[in-house]
């Protein structure tokens, strides 16, 4: 067995493990309770959803700051994608820095009004470009979170 992956097969499942998924959440929560409010509708956006996933965890944290999460269904399209951004009424977006950057993208290009306001990049390292692009498409506030 590769050494990485051995090393990555630990990491898992230490992860895996309550506690400390428990303190993620905790992290989660402290992070988004500078802008996320009560009843705020939050978007999550992340491809992979099951148990112990980014998405479970970040859809956790915004249960206990009070807000209603809407998660990005089975159906991976731009198009389900918009309509959901749009039909939900969202004012913060979280996602990989590539979805949401190609979520402004299409904002714009069609000229559709959402009313996102925050948005979280987690999952991968933002670029510069990619933040100034985000913030340009959404004309939001940008926060980072691993």
């Amino acid at each position: 067995m590769d050494v990485i992956a051995l090393v990555y097969d630990i990491l898992r499942d230490m992860a895996a493990q309550p506690r400390a998924q428990e303190s993620t959440v905790a992290y989660l929560v402290e992070q988004l309770t500078g802008f996320v409010k009560q009843r705020d509708t939050v978007l999550i956006c992340f491809p992979e959803q099951g148990e112990g996933s980014l998405s479970q965890l970040m859809e956790q944290a915004v249960l206990r700051c009070e807000a209603i999460p809407v998660v990005w269904g089975a159906d991976h399209r731009w198009k389900s994608l918009l309509r959901l951004a749009f039909s939900s009424r969202a004012t913060t977006i979280i996602s990989t820095p590539l979805i949401v950057l190609g979520l402004a993208k299409l904002r714009s290009f069609y000229s559709i009004p959402l009313f996102i306001r925050n948005v979280v990049t987690s999952g991968y390292p933002c670029e510069a470009w990619m933040i100034d692009g985000i913030r340009r498409g959404f004309d939001s506030a940008s926060w980072g979170c691993f």
